[in-house]
């Protein structure tokens, strides 16, 4: 929320930036390409707790994130216009997820008491979110009591079913599974569709498509990057090790 304490220099921790590549620059067009803080000029999107994996929709200039909960909700994220006049606000540590920190609130501190004032529309909701104490979704068999949500790609063109096509996954280090969300209205990932992709998926920290087409997942903790292979029409894909431990 540092955008909102404008009496300090605006740091970075829990923003998303855009950035000039050759000189680290806030880019052209962003929301406050004409502050005159440097740091404040390269944030397009601020109020994450840890933002851990990012994936911008192809065909598209929308970065999708994943951001790691605290003690009670992982969610994902839409940013759908970073170069439009507004910095997305996503609200911890005064929200966790779609709703209030607890802990925050309780503190009566003014930086979150003055952005509940602000009303809803001050904040942006999760496109997803799930509680640590409940399934990802209803009966998807992973597991519960924690989570950390750590991988997010979208799948284009490969060897999966046609179905598949345009849908965002992401994986939970904690649960070991994958879950995915269908293309909707307008290519958009429709959080209603949400449904269990691949299980096993051990301390998955990363997930990405790889040029075959096909989803691949690392696991440091064996050392290995995994290849999501699909076995066959009319079976779900599974998480197989099609990779041998590479350095």
């Amino acid at each position: 929320q540092d955008l909102r304490t404008p009496s300090d220099p605006t740091g970075l921790s829990g923003a998303l930036i855009r950035v000039d590549p050759g000189t680290g620059d806030g880019a052209a067009g962003n929301p406050l390409a004409a502050s005159p803080d440097a740091n404040a000029r390269r944030i397009v999107a601020e109020g994450f707790r840890n933002p851990y994996r990012i994936a911008v929709r192809p065909g598209t200039s929308e970065p999708w994130v994943a951001d790691v909960g605290d003690i009670k909700v992982e969610e994902i994220d839409r940013v759908p216009a970073p170069t439009d006049s507004a910095v997305d606000n996503f609200g911890w540590p005064c929200y966790e997820g779609p709703a209030r920190h607890a802990g925050w609130d309780a503190l009566n501190v003014s930086v979150c008491e003055n952005l509940y004032a602000a009303g809803p529309g001050a904040v942006s909701a999760p496109v997803f979110s799930y509680a640590h104490s409940a399934p990802t979704v209803p009966g998807d068999g992973c597991s519960t009591g924690s989570g950390a949500v750590t991988g997010l790609a979208f799948y284009g063109q490969g060897p999966y079913p046609t179905a598949y096509q345009g849908a965002l996954f992401f994986a939970d280090y904690a649960r070991d599974c994958v879950w995915w969300m269908k293309a909707g209205a307008g290519g958009v990932p429709d959080p209603a569709s949400t449904a269990v992709f691949a299980k096993g998926a051990v301390s998955t920290v990363d997930l990405q498509a790889g040029p075959d087409g096909a989803l691949y997942r690392v696991d440091p903790w064996h050392g290995s990057v995994l290849r999501i292979g699909y076995t066959g029409p009319g079976t779900a894909p599974v998480a197989r090790a099609a990779a041998a431990p590479t350095d």
